[in-house]
C-alpha cells in the first residue's frame, strides 16, 4: 500500500483575528472553520507534528495562522492523493491569495497549469461545509 504523500489539517478559528503573514501582509481571518493543504516528499509525519506545535520558527505562510491565539487544529487528514488533487476537493473560500509554500505562488499556479489540475492558486481555506 502506497504511503501517504498530502495531508489536510481542519482548523478551527474561535473568533475574527488579524495577522501578519509573512510577506504576503496582513489579513482578517474571519472566525470559522479552514482546511489546508499540504505535502511533503518525505518526512510526512513530522511535518505535521511540526504544524501542530504552537513554538516554531515561522518559515511557512500556514505557519502565522497556526500559531496565532485562538488557533487550533482539529483533525489531520492524511492522503495517498498529490496535493493538487486533494486541495480541489477542499471546498470553501479564499482568504489570503496566495497562500502557498516558500515558493513563489506563480510557480504553484504554472506547475498546476502544466498538470492540467486547478485548484492550487491557495492551499488554504475557509471551509463552511465544516
Amino acid at each position: 500500500m502506497p504511503a501517504a504523500i498530502s495531508y489536510q489539517l481542519r482548523i478551527d478559528v474561535k473568533k475574527p483575528i488579524r495577522i501578519g503573514v509573512g510577506r504576503l501582509g496582513r489579513f482578517l481571518f474571519p472566525a470559522g472553520r479552514y482546511v489546508y493543504t499540504g505535502s511533503a516528499k518525505r518526512n510526512l509525519d513530522a511535518r505535521i507534528a511540526r504544524h501542530l506545535r504552537k513554538e516554531k520558527r515561522l518559515r511557512w505562510h500556514i505557519d502565522w495562522l497556526l500559531s496565532a491565539s485562538g488557533v487550533k487544529v482539529l483533525a489531520v487528514k492524511r492522503s495517498r492523493e498529490a496535493e493538487c488533487i486533494l486541495n480541489q476537493k477542499a471546498v470553501g473560500v479564499v482568504v489570503v491569495p496566495g497562500l502557498a509554500r516558500p515558493i513563489a505562488a506563480e510557480v504553484v499556479v504554472a506547475i498546476c497549469a502544466i498538470l492540467g489540475m486547478a485548484g492550487c492558486e491557495t492551499t488554504l481555506v475557509r471551509n463552511i461545509e465544516l
